[in-house]
């Protein structure tokens, strides 16, 4: 089974890591909230924060599920910008091709127009030749996430 990264370990990330798990694949929780890694991690979970992310020998996928709240109407991309930009830095050290899977909420074109770019600068990488990126919109209902991951109703 793979090695798996979920950045950002919220509502959607734990349901996507725990759906991996359950799986049988290796998963770690990456978020820079400590009081939910210190959680997973009593839950018998790997967690790490960001600036240890690069640390993770082996991870052939990383989700990104970070927040992108919406205020007056509109998405707001500034903690995901962030995350994308740390995984960029992450990136430039790394050997070896993986998946960058966009798995929070983001206007479409945003992935080619921004984050694509973005990871490209950080790393100093080709998307496409270096390392793959792919979106996976979610669909998860907040009161029943690890159902839905395991059982998507739409």
């Amino acid at each position: 089974m793979a090695k798996l990264a979920v950045i950002g370990s919220g509502i959607v990330g734990q349901a996507t890591g725990k759906g991996f798990i359950a799986k049988g694949h290796d998963v770690v929780f990456c978020d820079i909230n400590q009081e939910v890694l210190a959680r997973l991690k009593r839950e018998g979970h790997t967690v790490c924060l960001p600036d240890l992310l690069e640390r993770e020998i082996g991870v052939e996928a990383f989700f990104l599920t970070v927040s992108t709240p919406t205020v007056d109407g509109k998405i707001q991309l500034g903690f995901l910008e962030g995350a994308v930009a740390n995984l960029g830095s992450v990136l430039k050290n790394r050997n070896g091709y993986c998946i960058v899977v966009i798995r929070s909420t983001v206007p479409s074109g945003t992935t080619r127009g921004k984050f694509i770019p973005l990871l490209e600068k950080y790393s100093g990488k080709k998307a496409g030749e270096d390392f793959g990126v792919c979106m996976n919109p979610e669909y998860l209902r907040e009161n029943r996430n690890e159902e839905d991951f395991k059982n998507p109703w739409l």
